[in-house]
């Protein structure tokens, strides 16, 4: 399971969420969290719409969004 977020350093939402989902990532060792910031990745994360925004992959596929 490989879990991303999708935020940006201007988002306020975003800094209050981040350390919770590193204790998330400690928290589950056998899933990957990975932190995209949408300003640094524009071409990769032009279908996100807000930021904070997170989605579960399994097998290279979506299977959930928020």
């Amino acid at each position: 399971m490989a879990i991303v977020t999708y935020g940006a350093k201007w988002c306020h939402v975003y800094e209050q969420v981040l350390p919770a989902f590193c204790n998330l990532s400690n928290a589950y060792p056998n899933s990957c969290f990975i932190y995209t910031d949408i300003d640094e990745c524009p071409g990769e994360t032009e279908d996100v719409r807000y930021t904070p925004t997170f989605r579960f992959y399994r097998d290279c596929e979506i299977v959930d969004e928020f």
